[in-house]
């Protein structure tokens, strides 16, 4: 959603060429490729998807392959991510590069948010709906319309800003650190993209990003009371809380200016929108179990963008459709009860492997961006799972979730 099929259509061929020259030069050149630790789950569970694209249940092979996009095809970045970077240097220097650019993105999005319906096509890239604001703040006299920077929706600036936001947390926490003008940068980045959480309307990447913020700090006072790294907070201490301070005073400023009806209980509205999501998931499983078969309807039948290749959604497709979009529902309908319990045992053999491996990184550096990205990867299937299924079904997620999970099983062997 938010933007053309045809622009995905030539993201997807510029990342099949990627795959096809990468495997091209390794084999060519006799390299190594990286076998992650949990490539057994993986086999099995693709197995699992591969044999629902031919479900006799199935609308067609084209929705097949509709789903095969979303659950594999951004899979093989991992082998990219851990061939990446051959030194520490270089991995928190794009790191660090990463977070920078959440500030031009931030200045985009509140240009829009000051500009509203007045701004040129420019500043709303591949937008065709205005949707109202999760935080309900009234605004010229009406709701505030999502932002999405130049991503084309709220959720996935939102998912793209989590990212940034806990890549920030990760390199701000570790106690050896770059010079000071480029950890001033590093801050404003990561401030830069929780603000840009907060404007884009996006609850759950709102919710998502605070719940993070406070397991990364538990789990970073835990490391630094055996490695005597910087406690997070630390830095509260040091001139940077002028800098923050300022940043957000302006913030509120520009908060006050802009949205004239704006309060304490307003801005925090976005809580309502949570408040039936438990309903919704138990909704969700009275409906799917008694109506889903053991191996599902096959894969794809509940994957968003079934209207780009022509699919109706009437009968099946329909029925898929109703209710709530929570991951489980759609792995249920899918896959059945036997890609559901494949789907979460892979996942649950990729965090046992990634905390097994954290445990063995020395660098207090590495080991911070490690704890960042396996949070980011938690964060999104605990949204696939209870929220929405689009959040392992968006480019904006899975191109960085992958990636760097492969760079993460590379943690050990950086220098």
């Amino acid at each position: 959603p938010g933007q053309p099929a045809e622009l995905l259509l030539v993201g997807d061929a510029v990342l099949l060429l990627v795959y096809i020259f990468f495997f091209v030069y390794k084999i060519t050149k006799k390299e190594n490729i990286f076998t992650p630790p949990f490539w057994g789950a993986l086999m099995f569970f693709a197995f699992i998807v591969v044999l629902g694209v031919f479900n006799p249940l199935s609308l067609s092979l084209a929705t097949g392959l509709v789903g095969l996009r979303s659950y594999l095809w951004f899979v093989p970045l991992v082998f990219l991510g851990y061939a990446f970077f051959g030194s520490k240097e270089q991995l928190l220097k794009f790191c660090r590069v990463l977070v920078y650019m959440a500030i031009p993105l931030f200045f985009f999005a509140v240009l829009q948010g000051v500009l509203g319906d007045t701004a040129p096509s420019f500043f709303r890239p591949f937008e065709t709906t205005h949707q109202a604001h999760a935080f309900g703040i009234g605004f010229r006299g009406g709701p505030v319309d999502k932002i999405s920077s130049i991503f084309g929706t709220d959720q996935r600036y939102g998912a793209v800003s989590l990212f940034l936001f806990l890549t920030g947390l990760g390199l701000l926490a570790a106690s050896r650190t770059p010079k000071e003008r480029s950890r001033s940068w590093v801050y404003a980045g990561t401030l830069s993209a929780f603000l840009g959480i907060i404007i884009s309307g996006s609850g759950s990447a709102f919710v998502m990003a605070v719940f993070g913020f406070l397991l990364f700090v538990a789990i970073a006072r835990r490391i630094a009371g055996k490695e005597k790294a910087i406690i997070l907070w630390g830095f509260l201490k040091t001139k940077w809380v002028i800098f923050l301070f300022v940043l957000l005073l302006a913030t509120l400023l520009g908060v006050y200016v802009f949205f004239s009806n704006v309060g304490l209980s307003q801005i925090f509205m976005f809580v309502r929108v949570f408040n039936h999501l438990p309903d919704v998931f138990i909704k969700d499983m009275q409906f799917v179990i008694p109506n889903a078969p053991i191996l599902g309807f096959g894969t794809g039948i509940s994957a968003q963008g079934l209207q780009e290749i022509g699919q109706s959604k009437e009968g099946l497709a329909e029925l898929a459709h109703q209710g709530g979009e929570t991951g489980v529902k759609r792995l249920l309908f899918e896959l059945g009860i036997v890609g559901f319990v494949v789907f979460y045992v892979f996942w649950g053999r990729i965090f046992f492997h990634i905390r097994r491996l954290l445990r063995t990184v020395t660098d207090s550096q590495l080991k911070f961006v490690g704890v960042a990205i396996a949070l980011f990867a938690f964060l999104v299937l605990l949204r696939f799972t209870f929220v929405h299924h689009q959040a392992l079904g968006d480019y904006a997620v899975l191109t960085p979730l992958w990636f760097f999970l492969g760079t993460l099983f590379k943690l050990k062997e950086l220098r």
